[in-house]
């Protein structure tokens, strides 16, 4: 994972466990001081995208913003709020281990 990468999974351990404490990508821009890009923070959305893509962080996001995903349900958000727009995140969604403070990502891959 790159370091901005590595910042914003670390952001997300700290602030966004959990669909109820999600945080907006234009905040995460903000925070850790990343020039904004496009209309809606669209290099921090490519970011997150590749984290999930590539590294296979349990990711989410929905109408709110983006947040770690903890349980099936939140699972389920988040797929159903991608839908069918790109069906490779979700199978890869569907098969991610769940976030808990115990199975943190590891930082040293990539």
């Amino acid at each position: 994972m790159t370091e901005i990468q590595q910042s914003i999974l670390e952001l997300l351990e700290n602030r966004a466990v959990g669909r109820n404490n999600v945080i907006k990508q234009h905040d995460i821009a903000q925070i850790l001081s990343i020039p904004p890009y496009g209309t809606n923070a669209d290099n921090v959305r490519g970011y997150i995208r590749d984290m999930v893509i590539i590294y296979r962080c349990p990711i989410g996001t929905c109408n709110r913003g983006v947040f770690l995903i903890t349980n099936e349900q939140e699972r389920g958000i988040a797929i159903k709020y991608i839908g069918d727009k790109n069906p490779d995140r979700v199978e890869i969604l569907r098969q991610v281990p769940l976030y808990t403070p115990n199975n943190r990502q590891n930082r040293n891959n990539g």
